[in-house]
């Protein structure tokens, strides 16, 4: 007997071929719909193609869903039943009129049978007999028959071929089925979709994200609700049967699902926004960061459930250089901006111009969104004004910089930039109290989310208040917030100078160990001349031995070593880091070392085939 499951995402592929093996008896399997994974042992097809696969076999098949129990020797009765009747033939309690047969959960006949069984329900003219004695349980995580999909996965792709089996894996649990369109992709993204069961549809590329959206979104109008998610994002944790059951007793039009915004694995930014939504007088607003909105224009309102969150890989430079994403999204906001000028094209633009370092384009936006915020919630004008301030603050304006912050802060106390604006304004003006005091009430309060959780903003302001503790003396509490720092954000850390001033009893200790922690070597250069280059000299080896291999901090020690006399230092160095240099750094460092007298370390930087 042949076998083709449906699956609903509860099991993985695996899984699902070793039951598949155990019913056909030697018969061919397959899968279609949503599976975890995939499996070398069965296709997994789309349902256009499990049609055609069927149509292609001969004797008797099995058609059910993955989240179907049943007694085995059912199988052998419908089968009987089959025979005597020529019939299709199922259990009494899941029996359905032919327009509701694609949803039956376990049926039987002949291939050619279920093949047009799985066609449009109205060209249908098949019997199906049910089995009174057959008893199906269905545990309707793919829905009972007749009934509304609970969720839809949503999505638009382009040439998302190194990303989309990720998301399509990880989102599959979650939804009863999954909803793709394509803009034109010349890799392997639509192949990809469909063997993961995803239903896809080509679409002609507008220069518009809401337009793109709401034709995937037209794909589902017959779920109750849909989950939007794009191929470089995956769900990476959540419960599915926790969150549909609470999705479906929720009396909720959106639902707010957290995002964290990953950039080399590390966290950059985190935020809530609306991607489960009711497919009910809704629609995508807006040619670039577009959001979910009623009918009538206005945003959806949201509420908040456990069991999902999503991260978010997009963002990594070398994905965003790759797919211009820069020129891109600053292009379709020009063109939005053009059209209609309000709060929202204003901040979108100023947004895409700022991620595309167009700073001064990027302040004068965000001013003019300033200008008139009528309409915009308390998150978005902080996030704004806090813009602002920074603005105010590059341009020497110390005071508007504070008043600018302040302004921000009352309408969202969450909001980092403005902190980061007032935490700098307060540096030029020599405040370290004021930084110091602002950061211990920080630490004390309940922050209000805001727009955008900014992890950079937070770890740079964390930066400039580890250099105000060192000013005030406060050593001990200025390492371990430097710690903190360099353990999350080493590239964000600029303080180093500061600490060269605390005292040499824990200066030694606590900077050979965030030295360790600097993947990015910037200690190098701002200590030089600020502490003895014996210090510095085992600084480079503590950040070498943890794994550093800049090729100027490497250098940069073994010169430091010999000057301090400290030979066995260099050898050190050089023994673990000159795999860093290449051979004309290894030959010239090699030749100031000869110099120096310092034979050993010349002769473990020569390069092999150098005549020494």
């Amino acid at each position: 007997m042949h076998v083709l499951m449906k699956g609903s995402g509860r099991l993985s592929a695996g899984r699902a071929v070793k039951t598949l093996r155990r019913l056909s008896g030697g018969g061919e399997i397959a899968l279609t719909g949503s599976f975890r994974g995939s499996s070398p042992s069965a296709p997994l097809l789309d349902s256009e193609r499990a049609r055609s696969w069927l149509a292609q076999l001969d004797g008797v098949a099995l058609y059910v869903h993955d989240d179907v129990s049943f007694d085995p020797n059912d199988i052998e009765l419908l089968l009987q039943a089959h025979i005597l009747s020529n019939a299709l033939t199922t259990g009494a309690n899941d029996a359905a009129e032919p327009a509701d047969a694609g949803d039956l959960p376990l049926v039987v006949g002949t291939p050619a049978m279920l093949a047009e069984l799985l066609g449009p329900a109205e060209t249908s003219s098949l019997r199906i007999d049910s089995v009174d004695t057959v008893e199906i349980r269905h545990e309707a995580h793919c829905m009972s028959p007749g009934a509304r999909p609970l969720l839809v996965a949503s999505m638009i792709v382009r040439d998302e071929a190194d990303n989309l089996a990720r998301c399509l894996e990880s989102v599959s649990p979650f939804v009863d089925r999954i909803e793709i369109v394509d803009t034109g992709s010349i890799d392997d993204t639509i192949e990809i979709a469909r063997c993961h069961g995803a239903n896809v549809t080509s679409f002609d590329w507008l220069d518009d994200f809401s337009a793109a959206r709401n034709a995937a979104l037209d794909r589902a109008r017959d779920a109750e609700f849909v989950l939007v998610i794009d191929a470089d994002e995956w769900v990476d944790s959540g419960d599915p049967a926790e969150f549909r059951t609470a999705l479906a007793q929720a009396r909720l039009r959106g639902v707010r699902i957290p995002i964290r915004n990953l950039t080399k694995a590390k966290v950059t930014s985190e935020f809530e926004a609306v991607r489960v939504f009711s497919t009910t007088n809704t629609e995508w607003v807006g040619r670039v960061h577009e959001y979910p909105a009623d009918i009538d224009g206005r945003p959806l309102s949201a509420g908040y459930l456990t069991g999902m969150s999503i991260s978010h890989g997009g963002y990594d430079p070398e994905i965003v250089a790759k797919k211009d994403k820069h020129n891109r999204n600053v292009a379709l906001a020009e063109a939005a901006y053009r059209v209609e000028p309000s709060f929202k094209t204003r901040m979108d633009l100023a947004r895409s111009l700022a991620w595309r370092s167009d700073d001064a384009r990027a302040y004068a936006m965000f001013r003019e969104a300033a200008t008139d915020m009528s309409g915009a919630n308390e998150p978005a004008m902080a996030y704004v004004l806090a813009h602002v301030a920074v603005a105010d603050l590059s341009e020497g304006a110390v005071e508007d910089c504070h008043r600018t912050a302040n302004r921000a802060l009352a309408l969202c106390t969450g909001e980092f930039v403005a902190h980061l604006a007032r935490a700098r304004a307060w540096q030029a003006d020599g405040d370290d109290r004021a930084i110091v005091e602002a950061h211990e009430k920080r630490g004390n309060t309940k922050l209000e989310a805001p727009m955008f959780d900014t992890a950079a903003a937070r770890h740079m302001t964390n930066s400039v208040t580890v250099g105000a503790l060192a000013r005030l003396g406060r050593h001990v509490e200025a390492v371990e917030l430097a710690v903190a720092t360099l353990d999350e954000a080493p590239e964000q850390f600029d303080e180093w100078k500061s600490l060269a001033a605390i005292p040499p009893e824990l200066r030694k200790p606590g900077l050979q160990l965030l030295a360790s922690m600097d993947t990015e070597g910037k200690f190098v250069d701002a200590l030089i001349g600020e502490i003895p280059m014996d210090e510095l000299a085992s600084l480079v080896l503590a950040h070498v031995e943890a794994g550093g291999t800049g090729p100027h901090t490497v250098v940069t020690g073994i010169m430091a070593s010999l000057i301090a006399g400290v030979e066995e230092t260099a050898v050190r160095i050089a023994e673990l880091g000159s795999g860093a240099l290449d051979d004309e750094q290894r030959s010239a460092t090699a030749e100031r070392c000869r110099l120096r007298g310092a034979r050993t370390v010349a002769d473990l930087l020569a390069p092999a085939d150098a005549t020494v």
